[in-house]
């Protein structure tokens, strides 16, 4: 099925022309629940178009353009109006995107054969390779659930550990065995991240080069994909590992777009990076390289996420407003780390807000942060203690079957409330 394509040049003209930063932070970020995490990212020192930038990347994260477009002509119709149209495939006849593309297809067109001067077009040649698929080895790397019952069982005694890792041993045995081979381009469309793994010489790059080829000159069918995309063919051998990914792939674009046009594509989730010569990178780099690779394959977002939670363990307060994003994220296992995170992070600002996580409709979510209100609950200020003591009571009552976690925290909360009260004075007889 085809994706809904948005013009967020206009968008972006309609945020930048139509409302002044304030409007932006209050009416837009704070007003409105739905993007009320955004105005949780915003600092007092950010520029208007960072706000931007920021609003645009969690509605295409969270599938919310048309709620902020409705919310943003409900604000400033006339505005709305002029801005128009805000929906419609990304202007691939521009000067601009034209003239990449040619330079991708000159690139890729011929195939390169060292010590000759001989140029044979590669489409000539090119024979699709074919794909098998790669599982993880389960019996090397536990899931850290199962890892948890091995450390139990291994207390229990040696008896019930040596029945857990036959037990283990029996579900890697009993896995069916991966699909068949099929080319690549089958596998191209139902995949958004791949890593091609081969032997030397075995038609790697050249494939990356095949599939640029065809993105660059409108053959995106011979790769069975149903869309065009813009791609972006880049090595890795340069790359050095303690900077951003995200920031190398920008500064190599940037050579040949302006950044207007690297951020509609992005949004558009047209961009299509194909990264080769990892091989060629310089051994002590490539774990590293490769760890950076696995956080690019996620959105931004999810590379935000890991970040916060790290410091959210560590007790670092710059995690604050990342991790109160994540506690609203759609996704409930990234609910459930924020609030363990902010748990551990010791800061009363999180308390409300993990308060208002107890009526989340995910009962993982609403024992996670009842957990982290269990840290936090000896930090708490008696107007804290007050005010959580009824909203947990409250909530015990929403959700009967957390009645047994959520009652027991509201229980202590009360104790130190009045624990925190002024010693009666009694008179003197």
């Amino acid at each position: 099925m085809t994706r809904r394509q948005y013009r967020f040049k206009n968008i972006r003209a309609l945020l930048t022309e139509g409302f002044p930063d304030e409007d932006l932070r209050l009416k837009v970020c704070y007003d409105e629940p739905a993007f009320r995490p955004v105005y949780n990212q915003l600092s007092r020192e950010m520029g208007k178009d960072l706000i931007i930038d920021r609003l645009i990347e969690y509605a295409c994260q969270n599938s919310l353009l048309d709620s902020l477009l409705s919310l943003l002509r409900d604000l400033n119709p006339a505005r709305y109006e002029q801005h128009q149209p805000y929906e419609g495939e990304p202007d691939w006849d521009s000067p601009e995107i034209a003239t990449y593309l040619a330079a991708v297809a000159e690139a890729h067109r011929y195939l390169p054969l060292e010590g000759s001067d001989q140029r044979i077009p590669l489409t000539d040649v090119f024979v699709m390779l074919q794909a098998a698929q790669v599982r993880p080895r389960r019996d090397v790397e536990l899931t850290e659930q199962r890892r948890e019952e091995m450390s139990l069982l291994e207390r229990l005694g040696l008896k019930a550990k040596k029945e857990a890792e036959a037990k283990t041993e029996t579900e890697i045995k009993s896995e069916p065995p991966p699909p068949p081979p099929v080319e690549v381009s089958e596998v191209l469309s139902k995949h958004p991240h791949l890593i091609i793994l081969g032997e030397p010489g075995g038609g790697k790059t050249t494939l990356l080069r095949y599939i640029a080829l065809c993105l660059a000159t409108n053959q995106e069918a011979k790769l069975n994909l149903t869309e065009k995309y813009l791609p972006v063919f880049l090595e890795l051998r340069d790359f050095n590992p303690d900077e951003s990914l995200e920031n190398f792939l920008r500064g190599k674009l940037s050579l040949q777009l302006s950044e207007a046009t690297i951020k509609e594509w992005q949004y558009q989730g047209r961009l299509l990076f194909l990264l080769d010569a990892l091989d060629e990178a310089p051994p002590e780099r490539r774990g590293k390289i490769r760890n950076r690779l696995n956080e690019f394959a996620d959105s931004p977002k999810w590379k935000r996420h890991s970040a916060a939670k790290a410091l959210g363990y560590l007790g670092d307060n710059r995690a604050l407003e990342p991790l109160l994003t994540i506690l609203w994220d759609e996704n409930s296992g990234m609910q459930k780390s924020a609030a363990k995170a902010l748990g551990y992070l010791g800061d009363n600002r999180a308390v409300e807000p993990l308060l208002a996580a107890l009526r989340d409709e995910s009962r993982g979510v609403r024992e996670s942060a009842v957990d982290a209100l269990k840290r936090l609950a000896p930090k708490m200020t008696e107007e804290l203690c007050h005010m959580a003591a009824r909203k947990t009571q409250r909530a015990a009552m929403w959700h009967k079957n957390v009645y047994e976690l959520l009652l027991p925290l509201a229980t202590r909360l009360v104790m130190l409330e009045v624990e925190r009260l002024p010693a009666p004075e009694y008179p003197d007889f």
